[in-house]
């Protein structure tokens, strides 16, 4: 089975790089900070394989969109998958915590 190509937008690599320094700010474990990346990153590649196994966003507005979610510890990957195109666009990685609807 061909893969579907993974797009990282810009918004969600920010969010990357905004959840590392939050993380080294608060453990001030940069081996703890690696191994939460990196299981966030083995989630999104696994997106490659099955995107279509997440369940669609439950808000009313942006079902229509076809955003997707997969929750990996305390954060939610938000993406569009595309049959059509063979892409999966990760638009926002947020910790749950946040009012996310405002933010997609």
């Amino acid at each position: 089975m061909k893969g579907y190509d993974i797009i990282i937008t810009g918004p969600a690599e920010q969010d990357l790089c905004e959840i590392t320094d939050e993380m080294v700010g608060r453990h001030q474990k940069i081996a703890f900070t690696e191994k939460a990346i990196s299981a966030i990153g083995d989630i999104i590649d696994k997106l490659a394989t099955t995107p279509f196994n997440n369940a669609l966003v439950s808000d009313e507005k942006l079902v229509t969109t076809g955003i997707r979610k997969v929750i990996i510890d305390n954060y939610i990957i938000f993406y569009i998958a595309s049959e059509k195109d063979k892409t999966v666009s990760v638009v926002r990685i947020l910790n749950f915590r946040r009012n996310w609807d405002n933010l997609l």
